[in-house]
This record gives C-alpha cells, structure tokens and sequence, in this order.
C-alpha cells in the first residue's frame, strides 16, 4: 500500500492543476479556429455567439473577432468608435495584429495620420499588413515615377516571397486606370499569381476582367468558368455576379426574339399575343433557371446585392418563376423550388426581415437599397411609414425623376 506524503499530494495536485489548465487552453484554441472557420465562410451568427463567450474569459483574439463582425453591422450596426473600442481592447490584451487592422481601419475612414501611427506600431511587431499600407500610403503621395517604380517592386518582392495581399494589391493598383501604371495585363498577372496562391477575391477581381473589360482582354467563357469555380467554394459574390451575368445575358436575347417578333406580320392578333406570350414563358423559364438560384445562393451566403435583389424581385416582379436543375450549382442548389411573387400575404410575412435588412449600416450606404426600402414604405398602412418613404424620395429627387414621381403619387 502507497504511504502518500505531503509532498506527493502537492505534486499530484499540481500536475491535475496544469492538465485542467492546458485542457480549458486548448478548448480556447479549438473554439477560436472553430469561430475563424465559420466567419471566413460566412457564418456570422456562429463565429458571433462562439467569439463572445471567449470575449467573456478575456480572449483577446476573440474580442478582434468581435470586430470584425461589428465592421460588417453585424450583428447589429454600431458606431466606429464601437468598432475601434474592440480593436484597442484587443491590442492592449496582447493580440498584436489588432494594431495592423487599427490602421487600416483609420485608412478606410481617411483619417491618414492615425492610420500611419497605428501601421508603424504595428511594423515594430513585423507585419506585413501594414507594411504593405505603409507602402500604399506612400504610393499615393508620392509623384516622382523613379519612386513609385521602386515602391512597386517593394510590393512585388514581398509578393514573391508568399505574401499573397502583395499580389493582390498589384492587381488592383494596375487595374485603376487612374494610374499612370495602368496596364491590365499586369492587373491579370498579378491577379492570376495571388489566385493560384488561394486568394479567392483575386480569383473575383480577374473573372470581373475577363467578363467586362474592354480593352481586348476579354473571355466571356473565363470570366464564367472562374466565377462558377468560386461560387462552388463559397463565394457569395462571384454568385451574385454570376446571376447578374445570366440575367444580362437572357434580357439580350429575349431582346432579339422579341424585335424579331415585332417585326414580323402575324394573320391575326391571336398569333402575335400567342407569340408574345411564348417569349415571355421562355423569359420566366430562362430566369428561373438560370438566374433566380445564384441570388438565392448569394444571399443565403449572406452576400448583400443578393439579398438586395430578391427582395426587390419579390416586390415588382408578378410572375411565379419555377427553378429547375442547375448543373452549375453546388449539389444542395439543384432540383428546388423558389417562388417569386407579389401576392401581398408573401410581402408581409416577409417584410419585417426585409426592412430590417434595408435599414442596415450597409445598406444605408446604398442609393439602389433605400430606394427599395422606401417602395416597401409606400404600400404601408402606417402614415409615419409612408413619411419615411416620401423622405427617402425627396432625398434623391433632384438626380432622379423616378424618385420625384414616386414621391408625388404617394
């Protein structure tokens, strides 16, 4: 039988002290790659409710998250000084890349002196963020071509030694035909390096290219093979512009049919109107299946536009369209159903997320969402509700006669 002692007591306690420790550590870790996982994929409400219990122990990375999330309006909008507030709490608990986002948050605001004192902090701790900033702030004031040239190749060799935002910013920077370096072939170059490196908004920025550009780069067949490669990982917004490529794309043609139509003769009134009448079943078809299930991915990705898009589709559009199978969509998108209707139980049972929606941080920043929110406006019953709509009209009224009409005939 073991006599135990004082000193094996203590030891075995400390040892179960240390093993509890390293457990709830560990647990941390897990929970804090767990909430990183679910924000890079769009799962806010996750990421939200696992970073605020680790916020609750002091975790500082978790309370970064939480910012990150307050940067995005989510999961209601606040204040920068809100936003800013989980940023600095988070630098001062010791998670050092806070400071890199600080200055790139003052970046955005323009406010340039506090971001280069936040960037230059956050160099002392060597991060490439904001030495890439640093950069870019320099890029931007500075004139002389020799120095810009020598600038640029800074950014490229930190792009060659596997800093892919380098990459990145190259693209963007010789995609601004603003810029006296504009060349998009070095845009595509770049864009492609960063690509193929795994940033997926690289991916996004080249398919805009090949879809869009004017320039003689264009590759319509590209710019859709990418957008569908990276809507099958995730990427709510190369779905919205997939959808947006669609529908463009089917208006045009329906466009054709129909001036063909038009112009030919008919014997009877019946065949025209039968004719018609075809070309719009065949543009309900074209829409439901091609076009409707890219905004219904995009927004359950939580990606704004689409969400944006449904909306005003289920207030102006009087069709019911029907998908069928989409090859292009992931597995779970195929076979299924989406209504779109204007019957007026539909609108109210929705209307409360839709206005909450269109109330957000976000969309206040968007002339085509508050337009939208004041047409929900304008069929309430409320007159405080119809005020707001006659306001929103009243604010865009001088550059939009749509507006000034709708505002009138309230």
């Amino acid at each position: 039988m073991q006599h135990l002692t004082i000193d094996t007591i203590g030891n075995k306690m400390r040892y179960l002290f240390s093993l509890i420790i390293a457990l709830i550590f560990l647990t941390g870790c897990a929970d804090l790659r767990i909430a990183k996982e679910s924000f890079e994929r769009n799962d806010y409400q996750q990421a939200y409710d696992m970073w605020i219990e680790l916020d609750k122990e002091d975790h500082p990375e978790a309370t970064y998250g939480l910012g990150k999330l307050a940067e995005l309006g989510f999961p209601v909008p606040v204040s920068d000084e809100q936003i800013l507030e989980y940023y600095t709490q988070s630098f001062a608990n010791g998670y050092t890349p806070a400071a890199a986002k600080i200055g790139q948050f003052y970046y955005s605001k323009n406010r340039f002196s506090q971001s280069q004192e936040w960037l230059e902090i956050a160099m002392k701790n060597e991060s490439l963020d904001a030495k890439l900033l640093l950069l870019q702030l320099d890029l931007e004031r500075e004139t002389d071509p020799k120095l810009r040239q020598k600038m640029l190749l800074d950014i490229e060799i930190m792009g060659r030694n596997g800093y892919i935002n380098a990459n990145y910013f190259l693209g963007k920077f010789y995609n601004k035909d603003t810029e006296a370096e504009f060349d998009t072939l070095k845009a595509i170059y770049f864009f492609h390096r960063a690509y193929e490196d795994g940033h997926d908004n690289s991916g996004f920025e080249l398919a805009k290219i090949y879809l869009y550009d004017q320039r003689g780069h264009q590759s319509s067949e590209q710019g859709v093979a990418l957008l569908s490669e990276l809507a099958q990982k995730g990427h709510a917004r190369a779905a919205y512009r997939l959808g947006r490529y669609y529908e463009i794309e089917m208006e045009r043609l329906i466009a054709e049919n129909s001036t063909q139509c038009i112009a030919s003769t008919f014997k009877t009134p019946h065949e025209y109107y039968l004719a018609k009448y075809r070309s719009e079943s065949y543009r309900n078809e074209l829409f439901g299946r091609h076009v409707i299930p890219w905004y219904v991915y995009g927004a359950e990705h939580d990606d704004f536009p689409s969400k944006l898009k449904l909306i005003k589709l289920r207030l102006l559009s009087p069709k019911n369209v029907n998908t069928s199978t989409q090859t292009a969509l992931p597995k779970e998108y195929t076979n299924r159903s989406v209504l779109i209707t204007t019957d007026s139980s539909y609108i109210h049972t929705q209307n409360e997320e839709a206005i909450a929606m269109l109330n957000s941080k976000v969309a206040q920043q968007s002339k085509d969402a508050q337009i939208t929110l004041a047409r929900l406006y304008e069929n309430s019953n409320s007159e405080e509700e119809k005020t707001q709509a006659r306001a929103i009209y009243n604010r865009y009224k001088s550059n939009d006669p749509y507006s000034l009409w709708r505002m009138y005939r309230i």
